[in-house]
């Protein structure tokens, strides 16, 4: 079973910050999918959903990001499943505002809570959906930055980008990893738009 967890922090203060447009990517899924199942560890809350013909797990961490990877390796160990079923999704300040790029073999930057993740799983090859909320000049430190909310302009931007985001998740698990990236990655960021009809056209965004 393919596992989608959504880095975020927990907390209404942190809802609408840069840092949790990964939350904001499981609660679309959360609303288009038919919920099977929902529940609630003490590390992580998670809703079983049909992406197509398959089950899927959602998941939201609840540790703060910079101890996400034990939330992971909770759900790991619950789920008793193996590392290579599990899709991130988060945001990257190395990808301009609303960009969006599948990777699958990928190091974690200065990501609080990749870096959580890859330290407690012993590995990098971790398949990720990656959200762009970079700016070339940061008018605040990277930490404030992120942990700030969207301006109203950046919203317009970032709100339809979720979308796609939840598109290209379901993408990876009905056509697979290959085929995903070739779709999300190989075109010019306007042409994504055209994508997400055809991931709905296809049956995969049901």
């Amino acid at each position: 079973m393919k596992i989608i967890v959504g880095l975020g922090n927990p907390g209404r203060e942190y809802e609408r910050t840069r840092h949790n447009v990964g939350w904001r990517v499981i609660d679309f899924l959360i609303g288009e999918n038919r919920i099977i199942k929902k529940g609630k560890e003490s590390l992580y809350q998670s809703w079983i959903v049909n992406v197509g013909s398959q089950e899927v797990w959602l998941v939201k961490p609840l540790t703060f990001m910079n101890e996400s990877g034990k939330a992971v390796e909770m759900v790991l160990e619950n789920a008793k499943e193996s590392p290579e079923n599990l899709i991130f999704v988060h945001d990257d300040l190395d990808l301009p505002l609303g960009n969006l790029k599948i990777t699958a073999s990928r190091g974690p930057g200065t990501h609080k809570g990749l870096l959580s993740i890859v330290s407690q799983l012993g590995r990098n090859d971790l398949v990720r959906v990656r959200i762009g909320i970079g700016q070339q000049k940061l008018p605040v430190s990277r930490t404030d930055f992120v942990l700030s909310d969207f301006t109203p302009e950046e919203e317009k931007v970032i709100s339809p980008v979720v979308e796609k985001a939840a598109c290209a998740c379901k993408d990876i698990i009905i056509l697979g990893l290959e085929k995903a990236m070739t779709r999300w990655n190989s075109l010019p960021q306007r042409n994504q738009e055209k994508d997400k009809e055809s991931t709905i056209r296809n049956g995969a965004a049901k």
